[in-house]
């Protein structure tokens, strides 16, 4: 059952980017917080007690369009591709997303 979807996502339409995420970009981003990367590329990111946000990149991210419409409001345009989604403590980014994309 979707009703209860939690998932949100980030979209854009496909333009040239510099690929990956640095270690660096993600200090910069979370300057208060601890950051590590972990041995499978992810990063971890702890905000004093709280638990850590987990953000992970990936290729490609599949859209649900049922949840991409309560979301949204409306369907994906021609050519829009999902940067990135938030579910339960994680961020996962695709190679179609940045910094903004973390941000957002």
């Amino acid at each position: 059952d979707d009703a209860g979807a939690e998932e949100k996502y980030s979209s854009r339409d496909i333009t040239p980017q510099s690929a990956g995420i640095t270690l660096d970009d993600m200090k910069r981003m979370f300057p208060k917080a601890v950051v590590t990367q972990e041995a499978d590329g992810s990063f971890s990111v702890r905000i004093g007690n709280r638990r850590p946000l987990i953000i992970r990149t990936i290729q490609e991210i599949s859209p649900n369009e049922f949840r991409f419409k309560v979301g949204y409001e409306r369907s994906m345009r021609p050519g829009e591709v999902i940067a990135g989604k938030y579910e339960d403590s994680e961020i996962t980014v695709s190679r179609h997303g940045d910094g903004w994309t973390i941000s957002h």
